[in-house]
């Protein structure tokens, strides 16, 4: 019979508690925009609560960003990763101070926005926006050659959301 390690893939997150007070940490964000590739995702079909209860049960503290607005979503991001930056500081100052290496409940960001919420709502007169068919569909940008327009569309956008 084959012996067991000792360790499982959750189990060395318990066994290097010591190196919470030296490392970095990782903060983990969750973007829910409710569809996979042809339906809506396991996560985004459960309810707030639930979801809340799932990822406390895992051990995280979650940090919910929720709206359909992008200047106010972009608002909220910003002031909730304030807030758990100073608490990741906090976590790791208190480690280092007190030698204390119990494993802390780290912070993690749930990030629930609208499908398709910052780009063209409608390329060659098909909705695009808050549909799951827009991820099986190719990208304006990969329909050049039929549609040489839409590749412009998409240099506008980038541009103008200052990403290019």
């Amino acid at each position: 019979m084959a012996r067991q390690k000792p360790a499982t893939r959750y189990g060395l997150a318990f066994q290097q508690v010591s190196r919470y007070g030296t490392d970095g940490a990782v903060l983990p964000i969750l973007h829910l925009n409710g569809y996979k590739i042809s339906n809506p995702t396991l996560l985004a079909r459960i309810t707030r609560e639930e979801l809340e209860q799932l990822l406390r049960g895992y051990g995280w503290t979650p940090y919910f960003v929720e709206g359909h607005e992008p200047a106010l979503m972009h608002e909220a991001m910003a002031t909730t990763l304030d807030t758990v930056v100073e608490e990741i500081k906090r976590i790791q100052h208190e480690a280092r101070l007190s030698g204390n290496l119990t494993r802390p409940r780290w912070p993690m960001i749930v990030l629930n926005s609208p499908k398709g919420w910052t780009g063209p709502k409608v390329v060659d007169g098909l909705q695009v926006k808050e549909r799951f068919v827009r991820t099986k569909c190719r990208s304006p940008i990969g329909h050049t050659s039929r549609t040489p327009h839409a590749f412009g569309r998409v240099v506008e956008k980038l541009s103008a959301a200052g990403t290019l």
